[in-house]
C-alpha cells in the first residue's frame, strides 16, 4: 500500500481494495461492503461566519456591490472584489448576471494574469479569512474540478447561492423566538427566502434585459453613440 493525498490506494489483494479512504470487501451476507477508513478534515465554521458567506454568495449572484463588500467586511476582508472572484474562482462582471461553469480562454487567462500579478495581495486575504474557510475554499475548488470534468452539466453557482439562501433561512428560523424547534415554521422560513431570491435574481435579468433592449434601440435610431464599454454591455 502507498498513500496518496489524504486517501489510501491498496494494491489488489485477495479479499479487499483500498481506494481513496474506502476500503471495499465482502460482508457477511457475501455482498461488497463499503467502510470509511480516512474522514478527511474537519472544520467548524461558527454561526457568524457561516451567515456572513451564505449572505456574500447570494450578493455576487445577485451583483449586489454594497452587500458583497459588507459580507467580505463581516469575513475580515477589505478587498472584497478579488475575494468574490477568489470565491468564485472566475472573473466577476458586475454588468451581466450570468455566469458561465467553463472559462472561456479570455477568462482563463485573466485569472491566471490576476494570481500572478496579485499573489501578494491574494495571500493577505487569506491570512485575514477565518481559519476555517481555507478548508470551505478547497471544497469549493473540489466541486468545481468534478464540475469541469464532467462537462458542467449543472450550473454550480445557482446551486450553491440557493444553498446559501436556504441555509440562511433556516439559521434565521433557528435563531427566531417564535417556534424555533417547529420544522414546518422552519420550512415556511427557508421557502420564503428562496422565493425573495428567485424574485431578486428575474427581477435583476429582466431589467438588464430591458436595458439592453432600450439601448440597441437608440443605437439603431440614431439617438445615442455607445462607447466600447457599453458595446460590451449588449454582449
Amino acid at each position: 500500500m502507498f498513500k496518496k493525498q489524504s486517501g489510501v490506494i491498496g494494491m489488489c489483494t485477495v479479499n479487499y481494495r483500498v481506494a481513496y479512504g474506502l476500503l471495499v470487501r465482502r460482508g457477511p451476507d457475501k455482498k461488497a461492503e463499503l467502510v470509511l477508513l480516512d474522514h478527511g478534515l474537519y472544520e467548524h465554521l461558527s454561526k457568524s461566519d457561516r451567515a456572513a458567506l451564505c449572505q456574500l454568495w447570494r450578493s455576487i449572484i445577485l451583483r449586489d456591490e454594497a452587500a458583497m463588500k459588507k459580507y467580505s467586511n463581516d469575513l475580515g476582508v477589505k478587498d472584497y472584489f478579488l475575494f468574490c472572484e477568489m470565491l468564485l474562482q472566475r472573473p466577476i462582471n458586475m454588468r451581466q448576471l450570468g455566469l458561465g461553469n467553463i472559462l472561456s480562454h479570455e477568462e482563463t487567462s485573466y485569472m491566471r494574469s490576476m494570481a500572478a500579478q496579485r499573489f501578494d495581495t491574494i495571500m493577505e486575504v487569506l491570512k485575514a479569512l477565518p481559519r476555517p474557510m481555507l478548508l470551505v475554499f478547497r471544497n469549493i475548488n473540489t466541486v468545481r474540478s468534478i464540475n469541469v470534468a464532467l462537462g458542467a452539466p449543472v450550473d454550480r453557482y445557482g446551486l450553491m447561492a440557493k444553498s446559501a439562501v436556504r441555509g440562511w433561512g433556516k439559521a434565521r428560523a433557528d435563531e427566531s423566538r417564535f417556534l424555533p424547534r417547529v420544522t414546518l415554521y422552519r420550512w415556511i422560513w427557508s421557502f420564503w427566502e428562496d422565493v425573495k431570491f428567485e424574485c431578486a435574481l428575474r427581477s435583476e435579468m429582466m431589467m438588464m434585459s430591458v436595458t439592453r433592449c432600450i439601448l440597441q434601440l437608440l443605437s439603431y435610431c440614431g439617438i445615442v453613440a455607445l462607447d466600447q464599454d457599453v458595446y460590451q454591455y449588449l454582449k
